[in-house]
């Protein structure tokens, strides 16, 4: 084909059809299985199939990309895609991109998808944003990149680096965010660090698997369920209508170097049967510490509250103020 024309593959019935040898376009769409081996080159790229970019195969949409039908799969394997404007996907359906064997993808611009599950590799890579920083066996959202909107779901199942802004997370294999990531939802079963911004929004409720590093800051208006331990020297606010909740029967726990901001009129902090050693602020004005152990009597004094059960303490916590003559 020529720069300027538009060309479908429609595919082979029961089959994969292989493309090789150099080609351009204005745009090309997919509506069969098709592997591409050789150097394409289109304005744009809609996808009503699976597609493959195969070992020496690289395939470069100058302009933006579709995933148009329901759950294709854009696999790269051995080969490189690169997509220079936006890459979206169906609202009603989940879309997936996984490279394989030493495949590079590369979304340049803003990525919008209902859902999107991405995987990669040891040998391979998926970097959003296009600045060069991608690391092989890593999924990377670099420095101004945003993928996905509010209420999306972006379901990482290898490890994410995240320096960007990111939507709507679901991980099942590690996290290092430097950036910002919006509407946490789910289950996280993956190591977590976090130096940067993370906001679980209302009615949100997300769950750690897994042990987290917190040096940034966690934002809850919805719910953050602790199954292992967070340790840092971050920070924690929990929001109007906000619930952190250390789960019993766990190794969850919150460590002494986070500092906890009841901000909110209704939020929760929930410790269930664990010590909290670090500095508690802002309580009061309808906000909720909740403990596991039966307590009567509840004392204020140079920052610390000591709560009791017939005189004897049950707990201190490091409630930081002036709630001198205030009942507990």
């Amino acid at each position: 084909p020529g720069a300027h024309d538009s060309v479908t593959f429609n595919g082979v019935t029961g089959a994969t059809q292989v493309v090789t040898g150099a080609g351009a376009a204005a745009n090309v769409m997919v509506k069969g299985v098709t592997q591409f081996a050789g150097a394409i080159t289109t304005g744009s790229l809609t996808l009503n199939a699976n597609m493959t970019v195969g070992t020496g195969g690289s395939f470069h949409v100058t302009g933006g990309g579709l995933f148009s039908n329901y759950n294709e799969t854009l696999t790269v394997t051995g080969g490189a895609l690169s997509v220079d404007g936006t890459l979206s996907g169906n609202n009603n359906s989940g879309e997936e991109i996984d490279a394989t064997n030493g495949g590079v993808v590369t979304l340049h611009g803003v990525s919008s998808f209902n859902q999107l599950f991405v995987s990669a590799d040891s040998t391979s890579s998926i970097e959003f944003g296009g600045s060069a920083n991608a690391i092989a066996g890593d999924i990377v959202v670099d420095a101004g990149a945003t993928v996905g909107t509010t209420g999306i779901n972006f379901y990482s199942r290898s490890a994410l680096v995240n320096n960007g802004t990111l939507n709507g997370l679901h991980a099942y294999a590690s996290v290092v965010n430097n950036g910002t990531l919006n509407d946490l939802y789910g289950f996280f079963f993956g190591a977590f660090t976090n130096a940067g911004v993370v906001n679980i929004l209302a009615n949100g409720d997300t769950s750690l698997y897994a042990a987290m590093t917190n040096t940034g800051q966690i934002n809850l208006a919805g719910e953050l369920e602790v199954n292992q331990p967070i340790t840092g020297t971050g920070t924690i606010n929990i929001q109007t209508g906000g619930q952190l909740v250390v789960k019993p029967n766990t190794s969850g726990s919150i460590g002494s170097g986070q500092r906890i901001n009841l901000l909110g009129t209704s939020g929760v902090l929930n410790l269930g049967s664990t010590t909290y050693a670090g500095n508690i602020y802002g309580f009061g004005g309808g906000s909720t510490i909740d403990i596991s152990q039966a307590v009567n009597g509840a004392t204020w004094a140079n920052n610390v509250l000591t709560l009791t059960e017939n005189g004897a303490t049950v707990e201190t916590l490091n409630v930081i103020g002036n709630y001198t003559g205030d009942t507990f």
